[in-house]
């Protein structure tokens, strides 16, 4: 008759679940029809969506940066308090943010015409804060220099001149930053050269002019060997001519020595890495780093994305299973019939045609009942049937008090009061559910006991 789950306080009897739910199948049925209906014509009617790839290389080798190309150029280095270039392993996250930024959008959103289409900016491009960035995707594949870029659209062409117009303006915003970088690099070279080669130039002005107390040249009067004569000569040709005319010299301070020495070096370094600084110069003028892998393709009509039928019809399956849940419910609290939902434990579930006494008798001879009270809400036929075949059984010899289903509440409460043993003849989907709770109230209020509630459905 039961079977049920229990956990704590908790108690599920599936059988009666079973046939609540298939009791109510047509409502169930319904419900599912309607959200799958409703699914299927959400999935047909959404726009197409095309997505259109591209695949670009940044050649990190063919960089214009002086610290990429130029071999006089360390990493790190400075002149003159300040940095030169800086070098290191860089990821292509500037180029990804470069690709987003206003640099690129502002030329793609004019390109493209793209114009706010209401408020009071009608008409006008939008600005890069608005442009829409939701239906751009940019990432770089892992351990690689290359950057995937798509554009989803309700439009195959847009997305294909999106794209194109991205990838195209960020060439040439590349070719303007690359550029912009080795000017930049060749006018801090040069300036640093004139600074480093004026300071030379002062130092030997100053060494000229040196002279002792006596108005003599402190250089006189040593050998030519305490003083590196070539450091001098190869930076001034008229230094070379005045020390070979002098018979001898002398230099105090070897910190001089080391320090002019160290100018000259230095002069000479940043004279190659200048003429370097040029040639770069006029490379990177109309040159760009990045190379595509892979074009975007123009798509046809029918090469949309795939509708998402099966997330689709996954989510209308869950919600109709809510949906019925709630529908069922809601049925069974508000319908004004029994219904399974409103079953005691103590119910047996019968047929008109085949109705069983067994437990009937199993009651009787148990509790040695003779006398019986049976309270019929269902029709009188049916009930005439039932009390006939009590009587025609053989182990059920008993005295039998019945009332109808058109007998009044008064009178069912009379047939209550005279037996201690009840039976209750119930028929689903007809049966008045007030009436039914209110007897049960009754019998309880005045501890009668309920044998059994036949079930006829």
């Amino acid at each position: 008759m039961e079977n049920e789950f229990e956990n704590g306080n908790v108690s599920i009897n599936w059988n009666k679940i079973s046939l609540i739910l298939w009791h109510r199948k047509y409502w169930i049925i319904a419900c599912y029809a309607l959200i799958i209906a409703l699914a299927v014509y959400f999935t047909i009617s959404q726009p197409r969506v095309y997505v259109s790839n591209s695949q670009i290389l940044i050649n990190k080798s063919n960089s214009t940066n002086l610290a990429d190309i130029n071999p006089f150029v360390v990493s790190g280095a400075s002149l003159e308090g300040g940095t030169i270039i800086n070098l290191g392993n860089e990821s292509l996250d500037s180029e990804i943010e470069i690709l987003k930024s206003p640099v690129v959008l502002d030329a793609v959103i004019r390109e493209m015409d793209l114009k706010y289409n209401s408020g009071n900016k009608k008409g006008q491009f939008i600005s890069a804060d608005h442009f829409p960035t939701s239906s751009l995707l940019i990432k770089n594949i892992p351990r690689t220099n290359i950057i995937d870029i798509s554009y989803v659209s309700n439009s195959p062409e847009t997305s294909y001149n999106m794209v194109n117009s991205i990838i195209n303006n960020y060439q040439i915003a590349y070719e303007k930053i690359n550029y912009h970088k080795a000017t930049k690099d060749r006018e801090f070279l040069e300036e640093t050269y004139k600074k480093t080669k004026e300071n030379i130039d002062k130092k030997i002005t100053d060494l000229r002019s040196v002279k002792d107390s006596k108005g003599l040249n402190p250089l006189l009067g040593m050998e030519r060997s305490d003083l590196n004569i070539e450091l001098i000569s190869r930076h001034d040709k008229r230094m070379q001519e005045i020390l070979k005319n002098t018979p001898g010299f002398s230099l105090d301070s070897k910190q001089w020595r080391i320090d002019f020495e160290q100018e000259l070096d230095k002069l000479k370094m940043l004279k190659e890495k200048y003429e370097w600084s040029r040639m770069v110069e006029k490379m990177s003028k109309n040159v760009s780093n990045v190379f595509v892998l892979k074009k975007p393709r123009k798509l046809e009509k029918h090469e949309y994305v795939p509708l998402k039928w099966l997330t689709n019809i996954v989510i209308a399956l869950m919600l109709s299973f809510f949906l019925s849940c709630g529908v069922v419910y809601s049925i069974e609290k508000t319908s004004k019939v029994i219904s399974y939902a409103n079953l005691n434990n103590n119910y047996i579930l019968m047929t008109p045609d085949n109705i069983d006494y067994s437990q009937l008798i199993t009651h009787v001879n148990l509790q040695n009942i003779t006398k019986l009270s049976i309270i019929s809400l269902i029709n009188t036929n049916l009930t005439e049937k039932f009390i006939k075949g009590i009587g025609q059984t053989e182990d059920l010899n008993i005295l039998i008090n019945s009332t109808t289903v058109n007998d009044s509440l008064n009178t069912h409460i009379n047939n209550i009061k005279n037996s201690e043993y009840l039976i209750f003849l119930i028929e689903i989907g007809k049966t008045d559910k007030k009436l039914l709770n209110n007897l049960r109230n009754i019998c309880s209020e005045l501890n009668k006991t309920i044998l059994l509630e036949y079930i006829f459905h």
